[in-house]
């Protein structure tokens, strides 16, 4: 694959340069008046480490967080693939354990009272729209 990868796209270290953030620009966006948030370190769904691993994971992602951003008050936690199926309440206490704030889930809906601060729903912006008057529906 990397070969191949090589070959139709170029180098992955070039790539990877343009397609995410460095730390650098991570400390602007915070400068900027923005909160970042952890997503793992190795990007792998949560429901699939044993614990040794989630806790290591999570650590490493923590660290880093904490060693190379700026501090904040609060480091919210976005989950790989963000599904329910991709964590389980062993994620969501690890979590807990490594100080994140709270983490979000790819999952739309409504967040009721009550939702746990680990398990926060997404209003995807398109669904957040009021419908179209009837006068402008497509005919």
């Amino acid at each position: 694959v990397r070969e191949l990868f090589a070959a139709i796209i170029g180098p992955e270290a070039e790539f990877a340069r343009e397609l995410y953030l460095s730390w650098e620009e991570a400390r602007a966006m915070q400068s900027g008046g923005m909160i970042l948030g952890g997503h793992s370190h190795r990007h792998r769904p949560l429901a699939t480490l044993d614990a040794r691993e989630l806790r290591a994971d999570l650590a490493t992602c923590r660290e880093l967080l904490h060693g190379r951003l700026y501090p904040q008050h609060r480091w919210p936690f976005c989950y790989p693939y963000g599904k329910h199926r991709s964590f389980h309440r062993g994620a969501v206490n690890e979590l807990a354990r490594q100080g994140f704030a709270c983490a979000f889930t790819t999952e739309t809906g409504i967040n009721a009272p009550g939702t746990g601060r680990y398990v926060i729903r997404r209003v995807d912006c398109k669904d957040a729209l009021p419908a179209r008057p009837a006068f402008m529906a497509a005919s």
